[in-house]
């Protein structure tokens, strides 16, 4: 099982005070709005998400069919395929994939003996031959998967503009500050 892309979610209290903490050792802006209270931040070995006022607590993310560059991968796990076989191993999910959709973006979460959120969280349309990236053509612009405004487009009815609570099925959410 390939979960894909690992980062570090942040629910951060003030986004201009983390962001300098974390430019101190090396981490460099990679996606993100911080007009918006959310930045996606990289060093060479880690991606960690910056969000203020979208998420009640740190989440653990996994994204399949991402490598940590936010390029697509050759060859990927399907979320869905992951639901089974978590189930298949007697995990409990908090949030799962539309049962009716087979393939496309879709997220699974499942929380940690720690009360931690792991979110496993695919954007890709697929990962059938058909629809996996073609060595040679243009990658997915990176920025454009992290963008509040996608949360909102792809979980339809959560009525949230960019910037506000943006808490997701599953995954606590806290006011905007």
């Amino acid at each position: 099982m390939h979960l894909g892309a690992f980062s570090v979610s942040l629910a951060v209290k003030d986004i201009a005070a983390s962001r300098a903490l974390y430019d101190l050792p090396g981490f460099t802006v990679f996606g993100g709005n911080q007009e918006q209270n959310w930045l996606i931040l990289k060093s060479p070995t880690a991606v960690i998400g910056l969000f203020q006022g979208m998420f009640g607590s740190n989440i653990i993310t996994f994204n399949p069919g991402w490598d940590s560059d936010a390029q697509t991968l050759p060859d990927f796990t399907d979320v869905r395929e992951i639901e089974a076989a978590l189930r298949a191993r007697g995990l409990t999910l908090t949030a799962t994939a539309d049962p009716t959709t087979t393939t496309g973006p879709a997220h699974i979460i499942l929380t940690d003996p720690d009360g931690n959120a792991i979110l496993i969280d695919q954007h890709l349309s697929s990962s059938s031959p058909a629809h996996r990236h073609v060595p040679g053509a243009p990658p997915r612009p990176p920025a454009s998967c992290f963008q509040p405004a996608f949360f909102v487009a792809k979980y339809p009815g959560s009525g949230q503009s960019p910037g506000a609570s943006q808490g997701r099925q599953g995954l606590p959410s806290r006011p905007h500050r």
